[in-house]
């Protein structure tokens, strides 16, 4: 299954100071605490004092997008489901949560009620990254094997931010599935050279040209990522790849 990207806590929480003016200093200070607890991977902390936000504050949408969040990272998916509709009950163009419920909606198995979320929030004026809704959207359909309905979507993630590598992985992916590794390469290497530090777009690219034939380009991408990587999966995935190369 390919990944689905959500707004990153940290960065799509709003400072206390946004809060309507019932919110109470307690409640700041609660949900300061679960987003500390969310960065350092204490998920179950952080739904507690996510929880104890809302307590003191219902309205506080905010925290419900934390809390949802945080389930989502038990893989509590029900209960992430119910804290971000309880956020966009509260503020329905709160775009970033409405991407979070695409992504927790896909991971339910509910595709078509994951597509409609990620639609609306694309089409938002509201969604600060346009570009990780389109893949998102890029993927769902690549996992159904819709590959042109993918491609278009990885493209319109690419003309909002050409700098956005998954969308530059996702297109090359649905690309290939349609026997157009040229097409495929052509893009990426476009993408590598404006995209750094990027270990899976730069094994994409070596695993394209080992699909095409271009044995030396490969092992030379391939080189380079697990140089990057050495310990993480694009570095592995590169070593067993090299693995197969004629001798």
């Amino acid at each position: 299954m390919r990944t689905f990207l959500v707004v990153a806590v940290i960065g799509a929480i709003a400072a206390p100071s946004a809060y309507a003016a019932s919110n109470t200093a307690e409640a700041d200070l609660a949900h300061n605490a679960g987003r500390t607890y969310l960065a350092d991977g204490r998920a179950e902390l952080a739904i507690e004092q996510f929880k104890k936000a809302i307590d003191l504050d219902d309205k506080n949408y905010f925290a419900y997008k934390g809390l949802g969040i945080a389930y989502a990272q038990l893989k509590n998916f029900k209960e992430a489901e119910k804290a971000q509709r309880k956020c966009l009950d509260i503020n329905p163009d709160f775009a970033d949560a409405r991407n979070d419920l695409g992504a927790t909606l896909m991971l339910l198995g509910r595709a078509e009620e994951a597509r409609k979320e990620w639609q609306g929030a694309y089409a938002s004026p509201f969604n600060p990254t346009p570009d990780q809704t389109a893949t998102n959207l890029g993927n769902s359909y690549l996992e159904d094997k819709n590959y042109p309905e993918a491609a278009q979507w990885f493209r319109a993630g690419i003309q909002r931010n050409e700098g956005h590598g998954p969308a530059h992985v996702g297109l090359a992916m649905a690309l290939m599935a349609q026997n157009k590794t040229d097409d495929a390469i052509k893009d990426l290497e476009k993408a590598s050279a404006k995209v750094t530090g990027d270990p899976e777009l730069l094994y994409t690219l070596g695993d394209a040209y080992y699909r095409v034939g271009r044995f030396t380009d490969a092992r030379s991408k391939l080189d380079a990522v697990i140089k990057m990587d050495p310990v993480g999966p694009w570095g592995r995935r590169s070593t067993e790849r090299l693995k197969h190369f004629p001798k």
